[in-house]
């Protein structure tokens, strides 16, 4: 009787907000600057980067987004092609291949990924349409015939000596000939059946043939040379050069009428077939920022130059020479660094590439920073650095550190640079060639800075009067990762990537006296011996997560440490109920470790992608992979968490992801809470979501007759329901009504939310 009387008082003084569905857990921070190509077929253009794609309408302007979060099936893209039936084709390095519809809908022809992966075939490179249901693609390595989006047929392409085949790089169609480039070459076959077609050689051109391009009606090849490479049209059987250059063309021709567009290294020119040229734009004298970096080209047909940058995305020349980028605002780069949440709207990510010798792949490496509005901007440092940690300093301020490899440290508020400290304007360790080495920084209670520099070997403290201290630590740590972190009463403990130790340190004695510094060995009740720190996160009771090299361990009462007492340390017993496994991080590198608002952590394995642990309760949440979700790639390289909105960013080599997580830092009272979706409509397939909660709530969910239907409890301020009972079973259409309480029962709250099936 009590709770129907609670029921009809809640239908006469409740109303609850109605919000609109969430689109999904999952956000998208993938890069859309990165270029490496672009396809189009006259009407519109898709710019590629190594995981996402954006389709650009010239008539209408419409942008469309595509990637692993929507439409594709993967994030490792390897190249896409745009074909005259508005089809997208999509190679993946794995093998994989999707064709994307005009409409959007998705077919995955997954035949070559087993064979890819055993190294028996390599991944497509090029398609083209040859008929109205026939697509021709090839590998390097095959020709490929696919009927209505299905594999039919593939061989390889033999030379003019049939004793080795030959490597393919591109594809023309012309009328009804298929023109191939090979590493020997012009090729071609007439008719519609290229099976069953003898292939010949067109002319007597020899060589690495990279790409055909036609052009006003005539065929044209460029040819890579020893040294440059060499532009030749075909005309009355023969080849003419058209002209030879010095230097390795990196990006892709592009054809126009009455001539060529060649992406050159820093200019975008035109080539006309009497060899005549003219640039179009010059990267000379311009900041990184201003530079094209083309890879690719198109023209529209009102003459209109598309370009592909390396580090801006989809830009456009309009005729009058104005530059407009096109690409939705995302990171110039796509393999992170470090992330770190400023505020509930926006985060910072570093660069990570480096090229194929090892260096960074930029210029310099910069910083992005984005809001909610998708505003923010990338960064330059004036330095060509590697940055080795983030972070924040005021969120109201947006003001934020960077710590390098080279280049000291630096100070932003936004995007503009504050302070720059170095071995020559400040006591920052001066290395060789005057370079300063940072391995990581933390805060410090009187809003100053701990900077490590692990070469010296010291920590420097750099107050919030800009006053300077440091003091000598007990080893040597040069370019190892550490972890450094603060206690909400300033202490500061750290452990490094190549000593299997974590030491504490008060600051005030450590500072002023060089005391108060005190280290323990990684070993208890399991078998630590020999493991070194990769990551450190504390919980709300104050004890330390800490990842390392052969596991998870949890250390307790961290302060004992500061008196030179062993701490207690242990494993990380958790059960998954899939598998039955109960020792999930036992002998496994850990190599990111946090907490969320519901005391959750969030663990990282090196490319086994991120794993949601309940340590209290030994279980585990959720095991997230490449393969399982959104996830552009398994190799995780940070993460951070914002706790007001309950948004956990992921770092891969694959781009960025966010995932709205099951918990929330809690609030205060239940004056703000929210239920949503409401209503929840039949083709929404998350979860039923409570947000604006008390620590440690409780929740019961009833029907509209009044009968229990599933309890839940908050993880910090937020609850998630899957819609089903206790029994397990999906719940039917009709309003119920939600009852909140607080764990001592001095707060209340109550709500009503409907469900349509």
């Amino acid at each position: 009787m009590r709770l129907r009387f609670f029921f009809l008082t809640l239908c006469l003084f409740i109303l609850c907000p109605i919000l609109f569905a969430q689109t999904g857990e999952w956000g998208d921070l993938l890069s859309y600057y990165a270029s490496t190509g672009l396809t189009s077929n006259g009407q519109v253009c898709v710019n590629i980067t190594p995981s996402t794609l954006l389709r650009y309408d010239f008539t209408s302007g419409e942008r469309t987004r595509y990637s692993k979060l929507n439409k594709l099936s993967s994030a490792n893209i390897l190249q896409a092609k745009l074909l005259e039936n508005r089809t997208l084709w999509v190679s993946y390095h794995s093998g994989r291949i999707d064709c994307l519809s005009e409409t959007g809908s998705l077919q995955t022809i997954l035949d070559l990924e087993e064979k890819v992966a055993r190294g028996e075939r390599t991944p497509l490179v090029d398609f083209i349409l040859q008929d109205a249901s026939q697509v021709v693609g090839i590998s390097r390595d095959y020709i490929y015939i696919f009927q209505n989006q299905q594999l039919i047929h593939s061989f390889p392409l033999w030379g003019d000596n049939r004793a080795e085949a030959l490597k393919l790089y591109g594809l023309l169609h012309i009328s009804e000939v298929l023109y191939f480039a090979t590493s020997d070459g012009v090729y071609r076959a007439n008719g519609a059946d290229v099976a069953s077609t003898a292939l010949e050689r067109v002319g007597n051109l020899r060589g690495e043939i990279r790409s055909l391009l036609q052009v006003d009606g005539q065929l044209v090849a460029l040819r890579n040379l020893s040294v440059g490479y060499e532009l030749l049209r075909y005309e009355a059987g023969g080849w003419h050069s058209l002209t030879q250059r010095p230097y390795i063309l990196k990006g892709v021709p592009c054809a126009t009428s009455g001539g060529i567009l060649l992406p050159e290294k820093g200019r975008v020119v035109q080539l006309s077939l009497t060899g005549a040229e003219r640039t179009l734009f010059s990267d000379e004298g311009r900041t990184p920022e201003q530079q094209l970096r083309a890879v690719a080209l198109c023209v529209s047909e009102g003459g209109e130059i598309y370009v592909s940058s390396a580090h801006r995305g989809l830009l456009r020349i309009a005729v009058d020479g104005s530059i407009e980028s096109l690409s939705p605002v995302s990171p110039a780069f796509v393999t992170c660094g470090k992330v770190v949440a400023t505020s509930s709207q926006g985060v910072i990510l570093t660069n990570d590439e480096v090229d194929v010798d090892k260096r960074l792949a930029q210029d310099a490496p910069f910083l992005f920073f984005s809001t909610s509005s998708e505003g923010g901007e990338n960064i330059y440092l004036s330095e060509r650095t590697r940055i080795t940690d983030l972070l924040i300093l005021d969120t109201l301020r947006l003001r934020y550190a960077v710590s390098t490899s080279s280049a000291g440290l630096f100070i932003f508020e936004g995007n503009t640079l504050q302070e720059h400290y170095h071995a020559k304007n400040s006591p920052l360790p001066a290395l060789a060639g005057g370079t300063t080495y940072i391995n990581a920084m933390s805060r410090a209670a009187d809003g100053g800075l701990y900077l490590f520099c692990g070469y010296e070997p010291r920590i420097y403290h750099l107050s919030s009067t800009k006053e300077w201290k440091s003091a000598q630590l007990k080893r040597q740590y040069d370019t190892q990762i550490v972890s450094l972190l603060t206690t909400p009463r300033g202490f500061l403990f750290f452990g490094s990537s190549d000593f299997a130790e974590i030491t504490a340190i008060d600051p005030e004695p450590f500072f002023d006296r060089g005391e108060g510094i005190h280290s323990q060995f990684l070993q208890g009740d399991q078998q630590f011996h020999g493991s070194t720190t990769l990551s450190m996160a504390l919980n709300r009771a104050g004890d330390a997560w800490i990842g390392t090299s052969f596991g998870l361990v949890h250390a307790r009462n961290l302060r004992m440490l500061l008196k030179d007492e062993l701490i207690p340390l242990g494993g990380v017993f958790v059960y998954d109920p899939v598998r039955g496994d109960g020792a999930l991080f036992e002998g496994i590198a850990v190599d990111h470790v946090l907490n969320d608002a519901g005391d959750r952590l969030w663990v990282s394995r090196p490319n086994r992608g991120v794993m949601c642990v309940a340590p209290n309760q030994k279980q585990l949440i959720a095991d997230l992979t490449e393969g399982n979700s959104k996830l552009p790639a398994n190799q995780v390289t940070d993460l951070a968490y914002e706790a007001q909105t309950g948004k956990l960013y992921i770092a891969t080599e694959g781009g960025v992801v966010s995932l709205i997580t099951g918990a929330q830092e809690p609030t205060g009272n239940y004056a703000n809470v929210r239920i949503y979706p409401n209503p929840v409509r039949p083709d929404f397939t998350g979860v039923l979501t409570i947000d604006g909660l008390v620590e440690d709530s409780y929740l019961k969910i009833v029907d509209s007759g009044g009968e229990l239907v599933r309890e839940l409890r908050s993880n910090g301020g937020r609850a998630t329901w899957d819609l089903k009972n206790g029994r397990g079973n999906s719940v039917a259409s009709g309003v119920y009504f939600v009852f909140i309480s607080d764990a001592k029962a001095e707060q209340s709250y109550a709500g009503k939310f409907v469900v349509v099936r």
